[in-house]
């Protein structure tokens, strides 16, 4: 749901003509971000786990073992997309002419990206640390989980991850660069996870037995 509101806002920036200053570059960097996303699951549906980049393993499986909260998903999907499929969408929609205004285009699409997410990943970390006010170290690492979260860093970490992958030697070299690129977002990910907290796993069922007794759209619970 939140992708597609993001697309939406995105569409309606395009056609309204004022945001943007390269309207076709912008949308075939969407695109390569989004053909990213759906090899990536249509490889994980047909088993081929090695053709799935790991940091992508990751969200999937949780998700489909249902062992991640909502806030955890929408964390891990927007993880890999920032941290790992923008560079390499940056590089295959070309940046190496009018890097400026490329830029600058990175950063509208950016902010219509967090102005869609911060206000629901708020909300659901509110709604959790309501029922965790007993411990305080648990709502403390909810809160500490969210803010963590640097969406301006991860995209202009994308960008110089982009530049020098369009920079690189050879096809060896740059493959090692995404592969290094997978391995520090999966990091992000078990992070995300809260992998390191005592009883991590107790913690993420019971806030998945809280979302789950609401019968309605998470988004009606979320601003409930």
């Amino acid at each position: 749901m939140l992708y597609l509101q993001f697309t939406q806002k995105v569409k309606e920036a395009l056609d309204g003509g004022h945001v943007f200053e390269d309207g076709a570059w912008l949308t075939r960097l969407s695109l390569h971000c989004a053909t990213q996303y759906l090899r990536a699951l249509a490889s994980f549906e047909a088993g081929i786990i090695a053709g799935v980049p790991q940091c992508w393993a990751i969200a999937f499986q949780v998700t489909t073992n249902e062992q991640a909260t909502i806030l955890q998903d929408l964390l891990l999907a927007v993880n890999t997309q920032l941290n790992h499929d923008l560079a390499i969408a940056l590089l295959r929609t070309g940046i190496e002419d009018e890097t400026e205004k490329r830029q600058r285009d990175l950063e509208s699409m950016h902010s219509i990206f967090v102005a869609e997410l911060q206000p629901i990943q708020g909300l659901l970390a509110q709604k959790y640390c309501q029922f965790f006010k007993f411990l305080e170290v648990i709502g403390g690492q909810l809160e500490q989980m969210v803010a963590n979260f640097a969406y301006t860093r991860a995209q202009n970490g994308a960008w110089e991850n982009a530049l020098s992958l369009s920079v690189a030697q050879s096809e060896v070299q740059r493959g090692v660069m995404i592969q290094e690129m997978d391995r520090r977002t999966t990091v992000l990910a078990q992070d995300l996870l809260l992998r390191g907290l005592p009883a991590s796993a107790w913690i993420i069922q019971v806030l998945r037995h809280i979302e789950s007794a609401y019968s309605g759209p998470w988004s009606e619970w979320v601003s409930a």
